[in-house]
């Protein structure tokens, strides 16, 4: 586990080299994601989302899982998330770079797997047993929060993810939210129950 953790260090490491020597371009090609990300129906069920996954917490019997933890996971989940996914969708479409992918990795890691690890080390003083089993939920609801938070609609269309379109990230102004929860709702339903089978079999 130790041979992981050192590898996600040079992953996030790497990724930081990356961001800093390519920070033009980056801020150029994606300068619309914050705007596409901050929507105000991804914010209202990120709050949802993070409220939920917060206040089980307690109630898991799991030293490892507090608030404090609920809360920076759900936060640089909803922060990286969706754009992760369309960064791993389009670079095997020829559409996103190679040191792009690599910064997309790094996040993913960083938020599903060091941040709980670290969090917990400080607060334990040690690296939890659970990592491994943590990061497989957490890489679950991470990239369904990547997909869900990625669904757009124009008006009389039905959803689709945005990352598929040559714009992303733009952002949506004309939803149909009436499509967009019918296709949303499943993804809502999964997080659910992937987060009630923790708690009950924890």
């Amino acid at each position: 586990m130790m041979v992981f953790r050192i590898i996600i260090i040079v992953l996030s490491f790497t990724s930081l080299a990356l961001v800093i020597f390519n920070f033009s371009d980056l801020k150029q090609r994606y300068k619309n994601y914050f705007r596409f990300l901050f929507t105000p129906w991804k914010v209202i069920t990120f709050v949802l989302a993070t409220l939920g996954i917060t206040l089980v917490a307690p109630y898991t019997g799991d030293p490892t899982w507090d608030y404090g933890v609920s809360i920076i996971m759900s936060v640089m989940t909803y922060l990286s998330a969706p754009w992760v996914c369309g960064v791993t969708y389009r670079f095997f479409n020829r559409r996103s770079s190679f040191y792009d992918l690599i910064i997309a990795i790094a996040m993913w890691l960083l938020s599903a797997s060091l941040s709980y690890d670290l969090y917990n080390y400080f607060k334990l003083g040690f690296f939890p047993d659970s990592s491994l089993a943590n990061l497989s939920i957490s890489t679950g609801l991470y990239f369904l929060g990547g997909l869900f938070w990625n669904l757009t609609t124009l008006l009389n269309q039905w959803p689709t993810l945005a990352f598929l379109k040559e714009s992303w990230p733009d952002k949506n102004i004309k939803l149909n939210y009436r499509s967009l929860l019918i296709v949303g709702l499943p993804f809502m339903i999964l997080a659910t129950i992937t987060i009630l089978f923790f708690v009950y079999n924890n």
